[in-house]
């Protein structure tokens, strides 16, 4: 199967080059079969001080890991083990691209409007202890 790739950009001259790729992988892959393609390709750009963070989305907005690259730690959002239940309705994957694990934080918070009670309660405190 075909998985068609993009990726936001990291800065003004990262615009001028195409940010997608179509990999191909095996009908049986698994999330961490993506993750190993990605990193095997290069396709998330190096940034400086690399203390950033990839969260890998499918077409419907669902995201699927969190991965802050200077931890070299990958946070599973979703549930969901293949690729085909993680593209659902179509073949292409989204990487949205936070500055600094700081960012990704705060928009954990604003997801949940400073609930801490709930982001336990849901899970996402596992990720967010990587936001500070």
């Amino acid at each position: 199967m075909i998985i068609h790739f993009t990726r936001d950009s990291v800065c003004m001259g990262d615009d001028m080059m195409d940010n997608s790729r179509d990999y191909e992988l095996s009908d049986d892959a698994v999330w961490t079969d993506i993750l190993k393609v990605v990193k095997e390709k290069h396709f998330l750009p190096h940034v400086s001080g690399n203390d950033v963070v990839w969260v890998l989305m499918n077409n419907n907005g669902n995201e699927i890991f969190a991965l802050y690259v200077l931890k070299d730690v990958v946070v599973r959002i979703s549930p969901k083990d293949t690729v085909k239940q993680i593209c659902q309705d179509s073949n292409t994957l989204h990487f949205r691209y936070y500055i600094s694990p700081k960012e990704r934080g705060q928009w954990l918070l604003g997801l949940y409007k400073g609930d801490m009670y709930s982001m336990w309660r849901d899970g996402v405190m596992e990720e967010y202890k990587y936001c500070q």
